[in-house]
């Protein structure tokens, strides 16, 4: 049985929620026009009288056990995950370095005291694949604004990314409150003048 596939992460989710709610028994069934092990594959058993009771019906409906044309499988939920992890080590270390890396961005970030809305933007835009991308923040400073921007390159070599560097400008225009202490205030008649 061919294990190892792109559909790895998800069925590795599969099988840990699985496993978590006692169905430990896993029935595979593979056809032709599926190339990899797939998600929809699986069928999930609480004890293993019900897996090959499942096993002995999907056979009789021209499925086979073992390497036939139409194989079906049997395999405990410990097994399958194991097996299919050993087969993806390629996929599951990178997921793994994915996830290192948005952590550390992550921690990065906070560290520098960037806003909870800044960092969960970076995760959409790490998660969506974007290869460049920048950010925008501000800050509410004594003489005016603080704007900010960041700015995060993925390497052309792999998914990791990079926040390469962050641009600090000072806008001092006056805010509308302090312009308004200034020179007046508008009312629903017009400009009132303070004096």
């Amino acid at each position: 049985m061919q294990l190892e596939t792109k559909y790895a992460e998800k069925i590795i989710s599969l099988l840990e929620d699985a496993q978590d709610v006692g169905l430990a028994h896993i029935v595979i069934e593979l056809r032709p026009q599926d190339m990899e092990l797939q998600p929809h594959q699986l069928s999930f058993f609480e004890t293993l009288g019900e897996a090959l009771d499942y096993l002995d019906s999907a056979a009789g409906n021209n499925y086979l056990p073992g390497d036939t044309d139409y194989p079906v499988y049997y395999k405990h939920a410990d097994h399958l995950l194991e097996e299919v992890k050993q087969a993806n080590l390629l996929t599951i270390n990178k997921i793994d370095m994915n996830l290192n890396n948005l952590e550390n961005l992550k921690e990065e970030l906070k560290a520098l005291a960037f806003k909870d809305k800044v960092i969960s933007e970076m995760e959409k835009n790490m998660e969506k694949g974007i290869p460049e991308f920048t950010l925008n923040d501000h800050v509410a400073g004594a003489r005016g604004q603080v704007d900010l921007t960041l700015h995060f390159k993925q390497s052309g070599q792999s998914e990791y990314y990079y926040f390469n560097k962050f641009e600090v400008a000072l806008n001092q225009g006056k805010s509308i409150g302090r312009w308004a202490e200034i020179h007046g205030s508008f009312t629903g008649w017009g400009w009132k003048e303070h004096g």
